[in-house]
């Protein structure tokens, strides 16, 4: 099945081609460009290395967060566009879960981290996602036996923390911290398979915007002055 992939839920977005469970192409863009100017420079780019076009297509799989607020409303928005112009399926596919595949050393526990700002790290943890500060993080993977593999973007941010506080914890050095082309292929193709009239793509955020945050407090200050 040949997917376009989408990954904008982090500060390095994605984009690629995958066929039969193969990369065909793929682009990473570097920190700072904003992720809907490359989007629509890569996707063109990306049809034409591979010899496809748009017609030959047959689903759009984009990560639907949790991570960036903004990311994932541009992602999101680009892959319906996409979706709906060339009434193909599309398919959301959690970040985290994503990431999850991208390094799995069994007996190791992989354990998937991003950085949420405000002291806290988005995860995922036998299944479960959540938003927590380091310190609940470390209490929850210390209840895990074994040898531990942290990956993405939190557990690069508080690498020192952890190396310092949690015993067989390996955070690779190598580029697997943000979610893998090939991951997010792999598991739009399973939920497909499962659903084949995929639901909505929603943004999955785990928490509230600091926009929203802001709302909330001056409504509470309305009400009390």
């Amino acid at each position: 099945m040949k997917i376009l992939v989408i990954d904008t839920c982090t500060l390095q977005s994605a984009v690629g081609l995958v066929d039969k469970g193969k990369v065909i192409a793929e682009k990473y863009a570097q920190e700072g460009i904003s992720h809907s100017e490359q989007l629509f420079e890569h996707i063109p780019q990306l049809l034409q290395k591979a010899g496809w076009n748009p017609y030959d297509l047959e689903m759009i799989a984009v990560t639907h967060g949790p991570g960036s607020f903004t990311g994932l409303r541009i992602g999101i928005a680009a892959a319906k566009g996409i979706a709906f112009a060339l009434n193909l399926p599309l398919v959301g596919v959690s970040s985290l879960e994503a990431l999850h595949l991208n390094k799995r050393v069994p007996p190791a526990i992989t354990v998937p981290l991003l950085d949420a700002k405000r002291g806290e790290m988005y995860g995922r943890l036998k299944d479960e996602e959540m938003v927590l500060s380091p310190e609940t993080w470390k209490q929850e993977i210390e209840k895990i036996s074994g040898k531990k593999i942290l990956l993405g973007s939190g557990a690069l941010v508080y690498a020192d923390f952890f190396h310092a506080e949690l015993k067989d914890c390996t955070i690779p050095s190598e580029d697997c911290h943000t979610p893998f082309v090939s991951s997010i292929a792999h598991l739009a193709e399973r939920d497909l398979a499962r659903n084949p009239i995929p639901d909505e793509v929603m943004p999955h955020y785990l928490r509230i915007s600091d926009a929203e945050i802001g709302l909330q407090k001056k409504k509470k200050l309305s009400i009390h002055p």
